[in-house]
């Protein structure tokens, strides 16, 4: 890991080099302070300006201006319209496509993703099997969620009218939203992340709105109606759904007063989740349990990097352990690659039983003793873009870059169609794969637009790459934000940061940090910046 991620050679050498390494941190220590300082004094005058905490009312489909709701609906979609054309019909993702051959036989139906998107995304593919054509099921999917991605940051906007943010800070978030082009990339693609995020970003208005009132607004019945059915379909659509809605709404139960209602409102939509879709429905579907791989990304990578470390030194006790819980772990120290877990937690087996995970924790944690270093070394490889400004460990993903999945019909996707086939553990056969893909590659003309313009985007991102930088708005921003909500020992606001940072820990926990994960991140930005205006404390 150390020669991928961090340098074996010394390149601080001698008095001279600690001196000069010193004096630099100095410099850029005292520049962050007085820039920090400054754009802590901007937004105090942006709060200042504001008159949130005038507003006595609570936040119902009644508070919003229809007119104007509208109006910024249009203007959203209208200006992600060009990034459609550009990408005509759409995109979706290779995982896309997978759960849709789940429906069609051709691979064991589970609920690795969440099967209600598989649904969803079958739906649609039906579409175009009906018209031989599967350009209508991206187009017309991309289309509705282009217009419900729009119409909740409206609803965004309007929250923040209803509070009386300051009106430069809600246009700076209106034409963030309009021109990021992340975004609209973000929003005509078929993939699971982007149906959570617009449902994610829904939430955040409804948990600020909570906290805002103190829980006062769930006795508007219309207002827990939604909130309910928002927080039932954060669960269903992504399988950190429901870790999101628990640890942020144990941190909302101890703020509000409204204890009660709010406890029944979320344990009633866990149950039905819980006890209904994945306990009941889904086994009688023949639909398999998801696996707990994933959540065990990080760990996987420990184990990985520390057998390529110290495999000689490894006894027959250590590999006995770690057969028990991983398939052939000899050669995962070979397979090993620092910026992603694919490799290593896919040998995890969930067919050990609880003694032998026991086993493993105990040795994991005498192997954490023995070779710390190693342990946080390759912690920090994996997640080395939640923390620093990678611009290379993912290629052209390193970077805010939607990868365009459509090839050109001119010469199709070879290899997008073997890794279908090999999905499918010998169940499709090529033509299956023919007919799976029927209509859906891009026209030779738009495909030639989509590169240039894929082009064109690297080369801007990559100028700008701070911009373009994932932990920016993973990060960084939520950091300042949190620190500015602690600078004015503003309550309300420390409980409103939490939910990013539990996203922040979900991404941690994943195996890689692609560029698709982050649109429950960017989508939200303009609900954390627009509640630093929130007031103290809720007026009666």
């Amino acid at each position: 890991m150390k020669d991928r991620v961090f340098s074996d050679s010394p390149v601080i050498v001698g008095k001279t080099g600690i001196i000069v390494v010193a004096f630099v941190t100095l410099i850029i220590s005292v520049t962050l302070y007085f820039l920090i300082s400054f754009i802590y004094k901007r937004v105090d005058a942006v709060v200042d300006s504001s008159q949130s905490q005038r507003s006595e009312l609570i936040f119902t489909v009644k508070s919003i201006n229809f007119r104007l709701f509208l109006k910024r609906s249009v203007v959203i979609f209208l200006c992600w319209m060009p990034y459609l054309i550009i990408r005509f019909p759409g995109n979706l993702d290779s995982d896309t496509l997978w759960q849709i051959m789940q429906t069609k036989g051709l691979v064991t139906p589970s609920d690795h993703h969440p099967w209600f998107d598989t649904l969803i995304f079958s739906l649609f593919w039906q579409l175009g099997d009906i018209l031989h054509n599967h350009l209508w099921s991206v187009l017309l999917f991309a289309l509705i969620q282009m217009i419900s991605s729009a119409l909740v940051f409206a609803i965004v906007f309007s929250y923040l009218d209803f509070l009386k943010i300051n009106e430069r800070l809600i246009l700076f978030c209106l034409i963030f939203v309009c021109v990021f082009p992340t975004i609209p990339m973000y929003a005509q693609t078929m993939a699971k992340d982007m149906i959570f995020a617009w449902i994610w970003l829904l939430f955040l208005v409804c948990y600020a709105e909570i906290g805002r009132t103190q829980g006062e607004v769930l006795l508007d019945n219309a207002f827990s109606a939604i909130f309910m059915l928002d927080i039932t379909l954060m669960m269903l659509t992504k399988k950190t759904g429901i870790y999101l809605l628990l640890i942020s709404g144990f941190a909302m139960f101890l703020y509000i007063k409204r204890k009660i209602r709010f406890l029944v409102l979320v344990g009633s939509s866990v149950a039905v989740f819980s006890i209904l879709w994945s306990s009941l429905l889904l086994p009688s579907l023949g639909i398999a349990k998801g696996e707990s791989r994933e959540m065990l990304s990080l760990p996987s990578q420990q184990v990985a990097y520390y057998i390529k470390a110290h495999k000689e030194e490894m006894t027959d006790h250590d590999w006995n352990v770690l057969k028990e819980v991983y398939n052939s772990p000899e050669t995962m120290g070979e397979s090993y690659m620092p910026s992603r877990a694919d490799s290593s937690k896919d040998r995890w087996r969930e067919d050990s039983t609880l003694e032998e995970k026991k086993d493993f924790i105990v040795w994991y944690f005498s192997s954490f003793v023995k070779h710390p270093a190693d342990y946080v070394f390759s912690a920090g490889a994996i997640t080395l873009p939640l923390y620093y400004p990678d611009t290379s460990t993912e290629g052209n993903e390193s970077l805010l870059f939607y990868l365009d999945n459509l090839a050109s019909s001119e010469v199709g996707d070879s290899a997008l169609e073997n890794t279908l086939i090999w999905y499918s553990q010998g169940r499709a056969s090529q033509e299956d794969i023919n007919d799976l893909m029927q209509g859906s590659y891009r026209y030779p003309s738009v495909a030639r637009m989509s590169d240039e313009f894929d082009s064109l985007y690297l080369n801007i991102s990559g100028a700008f790459s701070l911009f373009f930088s994932k932990v920016l708005y993973v990060f960084w921003i939520p950091l300042l934000a949190t620190a500015y909500a602690f600078r004015k020992k503003n309550r309300l606001n420390a409980v409103l940061l939490i939910p990013f940072w539990v996203t922040l820990l979900t991404l941690l926990a994943g195996p890689i940090a692609l560029p698709r994960y982050f649109a429950p991140v960017i989508f939200p930005l303009p609900i954390l910046l627009g509640m630093l205006g929130s007031p103290r404390s809720v007026t009666k």
